[in-house]
């Protein structure tokens, strides 16, 4: 089936997989969670592509430095 959504320019769609909010590590060896990522995409939204792959790659990294991946990660954004 087909949608329309109505949206205002410029605005990012952001699409994942449940890799990155599952990883664990952290100081307590803990699950990221959908809540962080969230606020984590909403304060990079604004930001040039390139910077917030670096961003997420540095996050993501330094989340699970003593833990091994768990997971399959994705998150792809596009801006309209």
């Amino acid at each position: 089936s087909s949608h329309i959504i109505q949206y205002e320019s410029p605005t990012w769609f952001y699409m994942f997989t449940d890799g990155f909010q599952d990883q664990f590590g952290g100081p307590n060896d803990r699950k990221y969670m959908i809540k962080r990522l969230k606020e984590l995409l909403l304060d990079i939204h604004y930001k040039p592509m390139q910077e917030q792959h670096d961003i997420l790659k540095k996050e993501i990294e330094d989340w699970m430095i003593d833990s091994h991946q768990t997971d399959d990660i994705l998150l792809a954004c596009i801006k309209l």
